[in-house]
Order: C-alpha cells, then structure tokens, then sequence
C-alpha cells in the first residue's frame, strides 16, 4: 500500500484550485492593463464580444416553446462576461505554458 499517493492526488488537486484562482486574478489584471493603456484594442475587444453575444442570440431558433430559452440566454450573456472570460482563458494559457516549461526544465 502506498499512503502517499492520496498526497499527490490531493496536492496536484490544491495547485488545479491554485491556478485556477491565480488565472482569474491574472486575467483581472490584464483586462485592467488593456483597458488603460490601450483604449482602442479595448473597444474592438468590446465591440467582438458583442457581436458574440448577437451570434449566440440569434443561434437560438424563434420558435414560441424557445423564447424563454433566448429570454434567458439574453439575460445571462453580457459583453463584460465575454471580455472577462477572454482574458481568464488566455492568462490560463499563458500560466499552462510557462509551467509546462518550468516542470520540463526541472524534470519531473
């Protein structure tokens, strides 16, 4: 039997958690980032996320069962939730890749 094995498991689970917190605090950063310093990128970054949101709309067939389905989709989808997830995701990518390549260097 090997008792440390529920160790890894559970440490491994702690720095999942870990980064996944870390991601959304880096992707808070860099949306401010972008949002002062680069105004423009910011705008078209606003104004992609709410074509998003009409194509996810409109991607809900008119039918009279379905409108309680769009009313609901309409409600929960914003452009800020977009934007916020956009900059979640690429700093996950980013915080992925670069300790992909910190494990690889250190090889474990």
């Amino acid at each position: 039997m090997r008792p440390h094995i529920g160790g890894r498991i559970v440490t491994r689970f702690l720095m999942s958690i870990g980064n996944l917190i870390f991601a959304f605090f880096l992707g808070a950063v860099a949306l401010a980032f972008v949002f002062i310093q680069f105004p423009s990128l910011f705008e078209i970054i606003l104004n992609t996320a709410g074509t998003v949101k009409t194509n996810i709309i409109t991607s809900v067939p008119a039918s009279a069962d379905s409108i309680h389905y769009k009313n609901l989709v309409r409600y929960i989808v914003e452009e800020a939730q977009l934007v916020f997830m956009f900059f979640v995701i690429v700093a996950r990518i980013i915080l992925s890749l670069g300790l992909w390549g910190i494990q690889s260097l250190i090889g474990r």
